[in-house]
């Protein structure tokens, strides 16, 4: 999961907006999960969630939940009102491809690029993969986007309720 525009956030208002802005988001991430998942800051403005016990069909309904959570509310600092967004990347630990298991490092890999085509197709989005069963390892290593197209990964797609229309698959 992945702030959306918050380069622009530090830029415009300071570093220390910045951190109460990762500091609210955290707390609402944090209070979407249950106490066996773990949410993490993985990067600057980038989390990663861990849900051990939650099968890859119940994707959509947490992504909507936690894109919805996010921007529900505008942050308020001091007399600033943000109106923040998150995109979001999704990939099962269990993803199998047509010819072996992936490593936790490749799965967070697919979800980095799952999330980076949320970015793509205009933010406050979550994509993941669904299913890799028709493609190869080395496959995979050809990018989300041309895998999708060539209709050898399923992907699924959900839009956060602030966007006013779903844009299509770039």
């Amino acid at each position: 999961m992945d702030i959306d525009k918050f380069k622009q956030v530090n830029d415009t208002y300071g570093h220390a907006v910045g951190d109460q802005v990762l500091q609210v988001t955290a707390a609402r991430l944090s209070a979407l999960f249950r106490n066996d998942d773990i949410v993490a800051r993985w990067g600057s403005e980038e989390f990663l969630a861990l849900l051990p016990t939650t099968e890859i069909s119940d994707a959509s309904s947490i992504a909507a939940r936690v894109l919805d959570a996010v921007s529900a509310a505008p942050i308020v600092i001091d007399n600033l009102t943000l109106h923040v967004t998150i995109s979001i990347g999704v990939c099962s630990m269990k993803l199998e491809l047509k010819d072996r298991g992936m490593s936790w490092q490749e799965v967070v890999h697919i979800a980095d690029q799952s999330l980076y085509l949320a970015k793509r197709n205009g933010r406050n989005k979550a994509y993941g993969i669904v299913d890799a069963l028709s493609v190869t390892s080395a496959e995979m290593a050809h990018g989300l986007r041309t895998n999708h197209n060539e209709g050898k990964v399923k992907l699924l797609e959900v839009f956060g309720s602030a966007l006013a229309t779903p844009s299509t698959l770039q």
